[in-house]
């Protein structure tokens, strides 16, 4: 049997590459995405904050590049964020309010994202463990990882406004 008469005797199995329901994924799978998705909304929103905090330098008069040796932390942009809201926004202090909860918004985000990227241990279903650095085992559910997602989306729009 020559190649031609083999890649038509047996076609290769596809996997539809749009799957309309959880079902279509292993539990492996779904694990994946869910912390897939973690990890780039949390790069859109450092992304976000980074242009909103170039917009509000040249919009200041600055025109300098800031950080274009390394990237800053996300504790770093914030502390500058509010600095910068802090000068726009002399006599507002709602601003700075609104930065404080988001801060804690996102420091609790970044925690659970932290032992998600360096604890993962393995998937269950609709789950997965990871273990922190004292080596105690956390199990975190799909549901919950996508409510944590969808505080990153939230916590992106409200820096919008800012």
């Amino acid at each position: 049997m020559d190649l031609a008469q083999h890649a038509t005797a047996t076609p290769p199995p596809t996997r539809d590459p749009s799957p309309t329901t959880p079902a279509a994924f292993s539990d492996a799978d779904a694990v994946a995405l869910g912390i897939g998705h973690l990890v780039c909304s949390w790069g859109e929103l450092e992304q976000s904050l980074m242009a909103k905090l170039a917009a509000m330098r040249v919009a200041a008069g600055d025109v300098r590049i800031v950080g274009a040796r390394s990237k800053p932390g996300v504790s770093r942009l914030l502390a500058e964020l509010r600095a910068l809201i802090s000068m726009r926004d002399r006599h507002d202090k709602t601003a700075l309010a609104d930065i404080s909860e988001i801060e804690r918004l996102i420091q609790r985000i970044g925690q659970l994202r932290l032992l998600v990227v360096e604890g993962f241990e393995k998937p269950e279903h609709d789950a997965f463990v990871c273990r922190d650095t004292k080596n105690v085992e956390h199990r975190i559910g799909l549901a919950h990882l996508a409510q944590e997602i969808a505080e990153i989306d939230a916590i992106r729009e409200r820096l919008a406004r800012l």
